[in-house]
């Protein structure tokens, strides 16, 4: 308002004064008698013009005032309208006008950020009441089995020993899985209110891969599948040791569970411009809607829910998580039955 004003104000001043100097030049152009009315009149003006001027001036300015002061008021209100608008959940452009299309793009932008990520909320906010209902689901399936064949046991005295072992077996499994599911619970409240903070250490990355692969070995097994590791050559990585840990155990687990049996998990590790992990699988082609969507919270690949492979969807996007506050990236690949994972860490 003030450069508006202030610039209205000169202009007006300079408008008195040429139209004043323009006045005096035209009238004295003519001849003038001393008793023409006309004359006596404008000598009367000349001498009320000290008193005039400042009047004109003072009237001046209070009009400007006035307009700028009404035109800022209403800019007030349409700014104070579109901010209101900016909280509305739905997809209409603010328009502000062509004098304020600077701010009219800036909350244009705010808007969508505003509107997507209040959409992003609620969307996660879904997923994971879903989740928590399907898991409270799933938690009651094991656990009643598990009852019941304890029951069996413990009621059945003459139970044959090999019937008995295989309820206890049975049991065990259900137990497994129940525990299983209780840890996914505690996973969803970690990720939700736990931040991330790196203890960083130097350690050889060929290492921590090769013993990975080799803790997985047994779960492999019971697919019948088995790993490949290729490193080109000797790693050494500043990081969270623990941290990476728990992403390249995520990356195994979701290759074993969504890859086929009787194949191949390879994980190949290489440095160029920076330190290159890769973890391959063959399994079903994920679809490339469904790769976008892959690292987000709560996000699970089997829509059918699968009691055994059926993970809290928070294993890639923790993982994800954790490769980007190292300073790093992952993808994802999929075509032919194959899934890669690509992992770009820096260089130390």
């Amino acid at each position: 308002m003030s450069i508006v004003f202030g610039a209205s104000m000169i202009g007006y001043l300079l408008f008195l004064v040429i139209a004043l100097f323009c006045s005096v030049f035209f009238l004295s152009s003519f001849n003038w008698y001393a008793d023409d009315p006309i004359y006596n009149f404008f000598q009367l003006i000349a001498g009320l013009l000290p008193i005039l001027v400042p009047l004109i001036v003072f009237f001046g300015f209070v009009l400007i005032f006035s307009i700028c002061w009404l035109k800022s008021l209403r800019y007030i209100e349409i700014i104070i309208n579109a901010i209101k608008e900016l909280y509305e959940d739905n997809d209409n452009y603010i328009v502000l006008g062509n004098d304020m299309y600077e701010i009219e793009e800036i909350m244009n932008d705010l808007k969508k950020e505003l509107t997507y990520n209040k959409r992003k909320a609620a969307e996660n906010e879904r997923r994971k009441n879903d989740l928590v209902v399907y898991l409270a689901h799933d938690l009651k399936t094991p656990l009643t089995s598990t009852i019941g064949y304890l029951s069996l046991v413990k009621e059945e005295k003459e139970l044959p020993e090999n019937l008995k072992e295989k309820y206890v077996d049975i049991a065990y499994n259900k137990a497994v899985r129940l525990e299983s599911l209780i840890e996914e619970f505690f996973e969803i409240t970690r990720f939700n209110f736990a931040q991330l903070a790196l203890d960083k250490s130097t350690f050889n990355l060929n290492i921590m891969l090769e013993q990975i692969l080799f803790e997985f070995k047994p779960l492999m097994l019971e697919k019948n599948m088995d790993y490949e590791f290729i490193a080109e050559q000797s790693v050494d990585i500043i990081a969270d040791s623990n941290k990476l840990q728990r992403s390249f155990d995520n990356l195994l687990r979701n290759a074993i569970n969504y890859g086929y049996a009787d194949t191949l998990i390879k994980v190949h590790l290489a440095v160029k411009e920076q330190i290159i992990i890769t973890f391959e699988n063959r399994g079903p082609t994920i679809a490339a809607q469904k790769l976008d969507k892959i690292f987000e919270q709560f996000y699970r690949l089997d829509s059918a829910r699968q009691t055994n492979t059926g993970g809290s969807g928070l294993g890639l996007a923790i993982t994800k998580e954790i490769i980007e506050i190292h300073g790093g990236t992952i993808k994802a690949q999929s075509s032919d039955e194959t899934i890669k994972f690509i992992i770009m860490l820096p260089k130390p």
